[in-house]
């Protein structure tokens, strides 16, 4: 009797052409897409692998000739997106140009994916450049025909257009998952390599080939005109090769060795510990959105200053509540989830969390007050602190700003900049300057 996964396969035979691991990324990464191996000089970007063998991972850069991914391919655990990076990190920050936007389909069995096949020429459908049967689920690879340049300011776009057509793809015939527990992931999301192992360590990802490249246009079809994607162009004066140029430094700095911008401001880690207790106890916790979770906490991690050591540590402590939902979620799940530990995270904004994670996150009313009262009070309690005559204020003029920094890190030894910026209202430039006087 045939597996599911059996199944699926002499399906996507009957209705695709199957495709080996190296002619599929090769189609995704043609010939010239990225540096050769030891040549920096043509100013290309690279792709990058995420890897976990013998419970240790690896971020691997991988050349023209795409060698690198036959050398990883019987990794325990092997994460590839369709995207090419500046440096040697997989983050948002250093992407450079996307080859194609990918959908993930858990839980589908034979009827749903009969009936993705099934509407492979209708024209209400958007049809797959490949489908890959991951084991449990499929992935839905629409190739473009032009890799789409990844300026910062499209991304949004790009995840708004890429969650309206999950709302069309992920549906009650494409998933045995309910679709209020549809996950929405966003464009630099990773997925298991083609040709590396399934979840259930015996089978392989495949891939099979349906359709044709497309470009946004196509995609355009399918969504409302609020969601539609009109231009591509960067939208500001000076591209990343100009600002390697003018500013080497930084380049070498922030793009080529990853390194965190100085002076960002640390919150209180009652976020991070508030999220890990929401993932205890919210009963709205579902099987689809685990792996979010682990990465929303992660971006959260860095949001509050929280070693990666504790972090790790943190999440595999929840792996038992993931697993009572449903006996499934491994160790690879929560590897791939701490990728979110990167800076280009922290901006991560809480609406795309909650949908996300599919947990409710209340805006914060700074303990129940709005924020005209929130002042007030901080106002009043900045004040009573500094009453006398040597004060806040003195006369009918101000301390010098240098002067107040100091008497006020003179009165709260422990107290962090953020708490300053709070009680005196000083621009937080101003209190970094005379900071450490």
């Amino acid at each position: 009797m045939l597996t599911e996964y059996q199944i699926k396969e002499k399906l996507l035979n009957e209705y695709g052409t199957k495709v080996t691991y190296m002619e599929f990324y090769r189609d995704v990464f043609p010939i010239g897409s990225f540096e050769n191996s030891g040549e920096y000089e043509q100013g290309k970007a690279n792709g990058i692998l995420c890897s976990i063998k013998d419970r240790k991972g690896q971020n691997q850069l991988i050349f023209d000739d795409l060698e690198e991914i036959k050398s990883h391919v019987d990794d325990d655990f092997v994460l590839l997106s369709p995207i090419a990076y500046f440096g040697k990190r997989r983050s948002a920050y250093n992407a450079s140009l996307l080859y194609g936007m990918v959908f993930d389909l858990d839980d589908v069995g034979e009827e749903q994916l009969r009936w993705i096949l099934g509407r492979l020429d209708n024209p209400h459908f958007p049809r797959a450049t490949y489908i890959i049967n991951s084991g449990f689920g499929l992935h839905l690879y629409y190739l473009f025909q032009n890799p789409i340049p990844l300026y910062k300011s499209i991304h949004k776009r790009l995840n708004a257009l890429k969650h309206e057509i999950t709302r069309l793809i992920w549906n009650k015939y494409t998933s045995r998952i309910h679709v209020e527990n549809r996950q929405y992931q966003g464009v630099f999301q990773g997925f298991r390599m083609v040709g590396s192992c399934c979840k259930d360590k015996i089978h392989r990802v495949t891939a099979y080939r349906t359709g044709e490249k497309v470009n946004i246009e196509y995609l355009n079809q399918f969504v409302g005109e609020e969601y539609s994607i009109k231009s591509l162009d960067y939208e500001s004066s000076l591209t990343l090769e100009q600002a390697k140029k003018k500013y080497p430094e930084w380049y070498e700095k922030r793009i080529v060795k990853g390194e965190r911008r100085n002076g960002r401001w640390l919150i209180k880690r009652d976020l991070y510990d508030w999220w890990i207790n929401k993932i205890k106890t919210d009963p709205d916790l579902r099987v689809g959105h685990r792996y979010f979770c682990i990465a929303a906490l992660a971006s959260y991690a860095v949001k509050c200053g929280i070693s990666e050591d504790e972090l790790r540590k943190d999440a595999y402590e929840l792996k038992d509540i993931m697993n009572n939902l449903q006996d499934d979620f491994s160790d690879d799940d929560i590897e791939n989830a701490l990728n979110f530990y990167q800076e280009s995270f922290i901006t991560f904004p809480r609406a795309e969390i909650e949908k996300i994670s599919g947990l409710n996150i209340p805006i914060n009313k700074r303990n129940g007050r709005k924020q005209a009262q929130h002042l007030k009070i901080a106002r009043f309690a900045r004040d009573l602190n500094y009453e006398d005559e040597n004060g806040w204020r003195k006369g009918n003029g101000r301390n010098p700003k240098k002067e107040i920094v100091l008497e006020w890190r003179k009165n709260n030894t422990t107290g962090k900049k953020i708490d300053c910026h709070r009680d005196t209202g000083l621009d937080p430039k101003t209190i970094r300057k005379w900071w450490n006087e």
